[in-house]
């Protein structure tokens, strides 16, 4: 047995849509170990499935902020171009869902704006969000 085949088929199993406990109930009989060597595995997941699945850090990131920007430009859009005021609401509160998900990726402080007028969005809670103009 492998433990490349065998973090593999935990990666399968959790696609699959099993528990963990499943999974490691399952595992430790098809495979013969421990149920401690799954939990084990478990426990450092972090550090081994990337390595695994190919994984680049920075580059996950940028596709992260790539389909952020792409959401919020896509409601942005119908928000400007829609007649409706439904489909307008719908776009704006799908605008703010993008800006707290984002923010809650970069931490408490986002700065956005333009060149000409640049401004942050401080958050204490997300719903009551602080916009400041800097001069």
């Amino acid at each position: 047995m492998n433990i490349l085949e065998r973090r593999l088929e935990v990666l399968k199993c959790e696609q699959i849509g099993y528990s963990r406990a499943e999974t490691v109930i399952e595992l430790s009989k098809k495979y013969d170990i421990p149920k401690s060597v799954l939990w084990y595995d478990y426990r450092n997941k972090r550090k081994w499935q990337p390595h695994i699945q190919g994984i680049d850090a920075e580059q996950l990131r940028l596709t992260i902020h790539n389909r952020f920007e792409y959401c919020y430009r896509k409601a942005s859009f119908l928000l400007m171009t829609s007649q409706n005021e439904n489909v307008q609401l719908g776009a704006l509160s799908r605008m703010i869902e993008v800006l707290n998900a984002y923010s809650h990726l970069l931490g408490p402080q986002v700065e956005v704006g333009t060149e000409d007028k640049p401004f942050i969005i401080k958050y204490w809670r997300p719903e009551n969000a602080i916009v400041t103009t800097k001069e």
